[in-house]
């Protein structure tokens, strides 16, 4: 996520985004937002382990990888302080946006609730920090994921 944030910067920057196109393309409503976890919220948990490791797979970050070197060689983004240039939001700042509003989500619900499920998968899909790589692969179970699977384990 840190490199498709900084992809995006590096782009608007080669193609000369003006600050109102950069606030366009960038801006992440809560009501978009909202739309986006009520729809992924409605899946079955199979169909969202699928849909994550598609996401999260290594292939995608070497791709963002490959193509940002490239900006970088070409392109010097501009500095996030500079005024009036819009800049997406901070994966951090996006995380916590959508852990809050994944808690009003399920506010009401049991525990056992698909938002919490959502949270728990994503969990156990990330590697322990955000730059390291996923030694651990290896020692997930290869099926669907069952509600015990779903449990966060001792790493957590």
């Amino acid at each position: 996520m840190f490199a498709i944030r900084t992809r995006i910067i590096h782009t608007a920057a080669a193609i000369n985004m003006s600050p109102a196109q950069r606030e366009r393309s960038t801006t992440v409503t809560d009501a978009h937002l909202a739309e986006r976890l009520a729809t992924h919220q409605q899946l079955a948990v199979d169909d969202l382990t699928a849909l994550w490791r598609d996401l999260a797979t290594p292939a995608v970050a070497a791709s963002v990888r490959s193509s940002l070197a490239s900006l970088r060689r070409t392109t010097t983004p501009p500095a996030g302080a500079e005024p009036g240039l819009p800049m997406p939001p901070t994966v951090q700042e996006l995380i916590t946006r959508t852990h809050l509003q994944l808690n009003e989500m399920t506010a009401a619900d049991d525990p056992s609730s698909a938002g919490q499920k959502i949270e728990i998968a994503v969990h156990l899909a990330l590697p322990s920090t955000a730059t390291a790589p996923d030694n651990h692969a290896a020692d997930r179970p290869i099926g669907p994921p069952t509600d015990r699977s779903l449990m966060p384990g001792p790493e957590l």
